[in-house]
């Protein structure tokens, strides 16, 4: 009786134990089921799951064709490998031109004097010294403006006639006076650099022939940087002096005048010109 007693209890022991261990193992197999695996911190990678046993082993995943590394490219065999090119350094700012140098033509006008005026073309005061037919003996002054001026001048003056009274030789007779001039001169033409021509002509006075003018061609022509020689070619006329030239020579009222400085032809005469400037 008593072991019938105790096999029961046993036999109830172990199907309790039996159930409870049931209950522990489902309860065990629904927890795990239910919590999601636990998701490896962040930049770690997760570590590889084992395969099931039984199951076949998956291959390797492979990147991506866009990301896959490019092969190295090789040198061929005796050449040297080419370094990458490096990055283009910025162009250099533009620095300012130099100056340009002045040229041999600029550089010497800076430095050169400046040209040499034209004889007639001095301006202001010129000191004349004159002789000659056409200008006597005189000392005179010249007030230019350029190639336009005028020159006053006095001093003594030949007269000279050559006359015929009615024999077969002529009669040469010379006489004084004192003659004073005011005369404009005018030169355009430059046939050199230190050469002038033009014309010359004005009023005079002459002590015995008394009022008159004259005209001359006049060349002019540079002789240093104060000095300028005139030459004149022309002819002085006073007229109605033929009379008063008789009285002062002493000649008869009926002698013909070949030459008389009453009306001079194809004169001749000279000028020093000094510019004190």
């Amino acid at each position: 009786m008593l072991g019938r007693l105790l096999v029961r209890r046993a036999a109830a022991i172990a199907t309790a134990v039996g159930v409870v261990l049931g209950a522990v193992t489902a309860a065990a197999g629904q927890g795990v089921a239910a919590e999601p695996s636990a998701a490896p911190p962040s930049g770690i990678a997760a570590p590889p799951q084992p395969a099931p046993a039984g199951a076949a082993a998956e291959p390797p995943a492979q990147p991506p064709p866009d990301a896959q590394t490019p092969p190295a490219e090789t040198a061929p065999a005796g050449v040297a490998p080419v370094a990458p090119e490096a990055a283009a350094a910025p162009p250099p700012a533009p620095q300012p031109l130099p100056p340009a140098p002045l040229s041999a033509v600029e550089s010497s006008a800076d430095t050169a004097p400046p040209p040499k005026q034209h004889p007639s073309a001095r301006p202001g005061v010129g000191l004349v010294g004159a002789a000659g037919l056409h200008t006597g003996l005189a000392l005179g002054v010249r007030l230019g403006l350029g190639d336009v001026g005028v020159e006053l001048a006095g001093g003594y003056q030949l007269l000279l006639a050559i006359s015929d009274d009615g024999g077969l030789d002529w009669d040469v007779d010379a006489g004084s006076s004192a003659q004073g001039s005011a005369e404009l001169y005018v030169t355009p033409w430059h046939p050199l650099p230190t050469a002038a021509i033009g014309l010359k002509g004005g009023y005079r006075y002459n002590s015995v022939l008394h009022h008159g003018f004259s005209v001359a061609v006049t060349f002019l022509a540079d002789l240093s940087d104060h000095l300028a020689l005139e030459g004149l070619a022309g002819g002085s006329f006073f007229p109605g002096s033929e009379d008063r030239l008789r009285d002062e020579l002493g000649l008869s009222p009926g002698a013909d005048f070949a030459y008389s400085s009453s009306a001079q032809f194809f004169e001749y005469g000279f000028e020093l010109i000094w510019y004190p400037f």
